[in-house]
């Protein structure tokens, strides 16, 4: 027994001890190979970050080498020797800024069409309910009653206060001044609630009621002149230098961010490497040709907008050819039907796009390999022969602002990229450097638009100049501090600055397809918001302190913000400092610009509009107009009126 014990004893000392042979091999192996792991990854961070390095030095040099530039030579490369600003129309102004998003509003149309397509008499039973409708709306009472009882609605939600107060701006557009008279009376009870909340200082920052959006439109109207006249060059100016500038460099055509953005959430923070090229671009009927700049990192539709705006530089861009019907061809040599012969048509995306993996590339220049020199000519779509699948991303390419960037999910087909790819939020991009590495850039770009940025100021504060409804606002809103006893000066000048520079100026800066015939870009919007942002500051009471957290925007504007600070107290005092105008000042200059502007659009078609609000809420009007027997029985009429008619 003892030797069978002793046999068994030593074969498992003899186990345990080859085990511990075979484990100790493996950590030795494993502790190698893991050296051999470390000193590769090591490696690969001292690449990466040799990388950075050089990136860095790239950019600071370059960011360097832009503030050197002459800026005379940045002037005239951006504008040339064009006076030309497209202008819209005044309609077509008013309808962007009262129906904002609504391209075909039945104020267009006249009511004659609603009637004719009735029988006679219902015919005749509505018109004159429009008749009856009218002559309540000229009852002050009334209108502030039922504006009110609206507005205590919950179901009267913010559509439905911007429509109502544009279609009572369109009802009175050839009654100036009973529009003005309602306005301070919905202004006047706006100011009442505010300082009885004690909240003055948040008068008219927000769009929340019938009143704010009636001064914004009220100013549109009265300012439109100014616009014409005095404001508009510098505004069209500021937007074409912006637009020059943020097309020297890449942008990405998916995301919007660019090489030269002022907003850090749209700047393009990747190193990308591109060329200039300068092509001799001609457009098919058309006997002269251009020379346009593009870069070889441009989209198809990048390149195809920009040779329009060079060979279309004195024409809105309402009256030309759209991008989605014409392609930017190659071409060898036309046949005498017209019909091109050996074109090469570039497009976003064609049979020779690139895909990989879950990602496709939209087509650039450089894929279709076009050197500086080439000769390009803008083709009608229908005279290209179309070989093979063609897609047109021409809609994507350029969307705006308020539209969503189109990507594709990985469920329907692989993600469509430019110049970056949107990785997942949460996953971590190397290439991407942080934007503070950028300032140089920024500092630059801000350099080159300033002296555009200073001539919009210059406009929008002019002394010299003062539109008379800017005046008799200013006027009307010391006199409302006046009436209710309010002696804090900050309060005053809190009203004045949210009035006409937030509810024009801000308006017609961020928005300037509103005032022209353009097309606003992702890059330009963003740009825009900036600018936008600084003049506001520029107005503000409230002292900003800055800190190294603060945006970056902030910091590169911070000298300007406190210029423009003194400035406009002085202007809101000499304003103040000037005689007031009278109730016949303003009666005459209303005329005016009724005169101008009172045939625009429909107003039996705005009436029959807003009498489906009354409609809707006549229960509520009914119990607010109880006590006057006079207005109840007018409403009533209306209402009965209105009983057997659709309305």
């Amino acid at each position: 027994g003892g030797g069978v014990s002793s046999a068994v004893i030593g074969g498992i000392v003899g186990g345990v001890a080859f085990l511990a042979l075979i484990v100790i091999i493996l950590v030795v192996v494993l502790s190698h190979k893991g050296t051999v792991q470390n000193k590769k990854y090591v490696s690969s961070l001292l690449i990466q970050m040799d990388r950075m390095e050089a990136d860095m030095a790239k950019e600071c040099k370059q960011g360097f080498a832009e503030l050197q530039t002459d800026l005379d030579v940045i002037y005239e490369d951006a504008l040339g020797s064009s006076t030309y600003v497209p202008l819209l129309k005044f309609g077509d102004f008013a309808q962007r800024v009262f129906f904002p998003n609504t391209a075909d509003h039945p104020v267009l149309y006249p009511f004659s069409d609603r009637l004719n397509a009735m029988q006679p008499a219902a015919a005749k039973k509505l018109k004159d309910a429009m008749d009856l409708f009218q002559g309540l709306l000229g009852n002050k009472v009334f209108l502030g009653k039922m504006v009110h009882t609206m507005e205590n609605e919950r179901t009267f939600v913010m559509r439905d206060r911007v429509e109502v107060a544009s279609l009572l701006m369109v009802i009175y557009q050839g009654q100036m001044d009973y529009a003005t008279e309602i306005l301070k009376m919905l202004l006047s009870d706006l100011i009442r609630g505010g300082v009885g909340r004690s909240q003055p200082k948040l008068l008219l920052r927000r769009t929340e009621t019938v009143a704010e959006k009636l001064l914004t439109n009220w100013l549109s109207v009265c300012l439109h002149q100014y616009l014409e006249e005095v404001a508009g060059a510098p505004l069209y100016t500021l937007y074409l230098a912006i637009k020059s500038q943020i097309e020297k460099g890449p942008v990405d055509a998916i995301t919007g961010e660019s090489r030269y953005a002022l907003s850090e959430e749209k700047l393009l923070r990747q190193q990308i490497d591109y060329k200039e090229l300068r092509c001799s671009v001609s457009v098919e009927g058309q006997p002269s040709s251009v020379h346009v700049r593009l870069l070889d990192m441009d989209t198809i539709s990048q390149a195809k907008e920009k040779c329009l705006d060079a060979f279309f530089k004195t024409t809105g861009v309402s009256n030309r050819p759209a991008l989605r019907e014409v392609d930017l061809c190659v071409v060898g040599q036309s046949s005498q039907a017209g019909q091109h012969q050996n074109v090469l048509p570039l497009r976003d995306e064609d049979g020779s796009t690139q895909i990989d993996s879950s990602w496709k590339r939209v087509n650039t220049l450089s894929h279709y390999n076009i050197k500086d020199g080439t000769v390009l000519t803008i083709v009608r779509r229908e005279n290209v022969p179309t070989n093979g699948k063609v897609v047109d991303h021409t809609q994507m390419i350029v969307a705006s602002p308020t539209q969503s960037v189109v990507t594709l999910d990985d469920d329907f087909g692989p993600r469509i990229w430019h110049l970056t790819k949107q990785v997942d939020l949460n996953a971590r991009d190397h290439k991407k450097m942080v934007s503070e590495i950028y300032l140089t850039r920024m500092l630059s770009t801000k350099r080159i638009v300033q002296k555009f940025v200073d001539d919009v100021f210059d406009a929008m504060y002019a002394v010299a100049k003062v539109p008379f409804a800017l005046k008799y606002l200013y006027d009307f809103l010391d006199s409302q501090a006046e009436l209710l006893n309010i002696s804090d000066p900050d309060v005053l000048h809190t009203w004045k600055n949210n009035s006409v520079p937030l509810r024009f100026w801000m308006n017609v800066i961020k928005n300037p397809e509103f005032v022209f015939d353009v097309h606003k870009s992702v890059s330009v919007d963003s740009f825009l918001n900036i600018i936008a942002s600084t003049f506001m500051d520029g107005c503000s009471v409230s002292e900003h302190k800055l800190s190294k957290e603060s945006p970056s925007s902030k910091l590169l504007y911070n000298k300007e913000v406190q210029t423009y600070k003194e400035r406009v107290q002085r202007y809101y005092a000499d304003i103040q400092a000037q005689r007031r105008l009278t109730e016949s000042d303003m009666k005459r200059e209303m005329a005016r610009i009724s005169h101008m502007h009172g045939n625009e659009f429909h107003r039996d078609s705005a009436l029959y509009q807003l009498s489906t609000y009354v409609l809707k809420y006549k229960n509520q009007l009914g119990d607010e107009l109880v006590t006057d027997e006079s207005l109840s029985k007018s409403l009533l009429k209306l209402l009965e009126t209105l009983k057997d008619v659709s309305v």
